[in-house]
């Protein structure tokens, strides 16, 4: 499938940066990915960014430059159906390296303070390729079973970034100033807007009780046994709700 271009008029320098990407990302990455079937898909150029896609029947990869910030990549499990192809879960391909090759320094591919050169970009372009073709091959192949234990770095990291910018591990603005009861935490969860009712005609979901529990369970140190007595649910059920709260946030 050809490449899908959104094209407007840029500065000149972003352009000519770009044309540099695209061509390392074909030389190093095309030559490891079609080992694995993997072909390209699209390239989508909106500045600051650049994404360059590649495709095979299970597996996605997802190589991104974003203007003199970061190079990253992703892994991206893919759903078809007989009309259309869905990315459904994704990771970046740092968490793989960090569970793989822990000696690896991620810091490294990240470099806002120095000169984001051409050498230094077809470096960690290099870099990522030579980890896609030794240590990734189950996931290029469709073996996506370490996506939990990336799910779960994710959100860990995801977690700790919102602690130190937000004051709370959910990323909302911290409500409390001594820990609260449960009470407290889920005081309001199901309360609905009427302006926001009227606006959305119903379609919004207000309920926030998954986010408190979310809140309650990390940001107050309550134990799940804790949680599910309070709302009178299954212990189970609380699992699996911090679980699909990591999976959509």
């Amino acid at each position: 499938m050809g490449a899908k271009r959104k094209t407007k008029k840029q500065p000149k320098e972003w352009v000519d940066s770009f044309a540099f990407f695209k061509q390392a990302v074909t030389d190093i990455f095309e030559s490891v990915l079609t080992e694995f079937g993997l072909k390209h898909v699209a390239t989508v150029e909106d500045m600051p960014d650049c994404v360059i896609k590649y495709q095979n029947e299970t597996t996605g990869v997802s190589v991104r430059y974003e203007w003199k910030s970061q190079v990253s990549v992703n892994l991206v499990e893919l759903e078809r159906t007989p009309t259309e192809v869905t990315e459904q879960k994704r990771y970046d391909l740092l968490l793989l390296m960090e569970i793989r090759r822990p000696e690896i320094d991620p810091h490294k591919f990240y470099r806002d303070d120095k000169n984001w050169t051409n050498n230094y970009i077809e470096e960690l372009l290099r870099e990522y390729g030579s980890f896609l073709r030794d240590d990734a091959r189950d996931v290029l192949t469709g073996d996506f079973s370490i996506f939990p234990e990336l799910k779960k770095l994710s959100a860990k990291y995801r977690r700790q970034k919102n602690k130190e910018y937000f004051g709370t591990y959910t990323g909302e603005s911290p409500r409390f100033s001594t820990r609260p009861t449960l009470e407290q935490v889920f005081a309001g969860a199901k309360d609905v807007d009427p302006e926001l009712e009227r606006l959305f005609g119903g379609s919004l979901n207000q309920d926030k009780t998954q986010l408190r529990i979310y809140e309650a369970y990390w940001d107050h140190q309550y134990s799940i046994r804790e949680i599910a007595d309070f709302l009178s649910r299954t212990e189970e059920s609380i699992r699996r709700g911090l679980d699909d709260y990591d999976d959509h946030s």
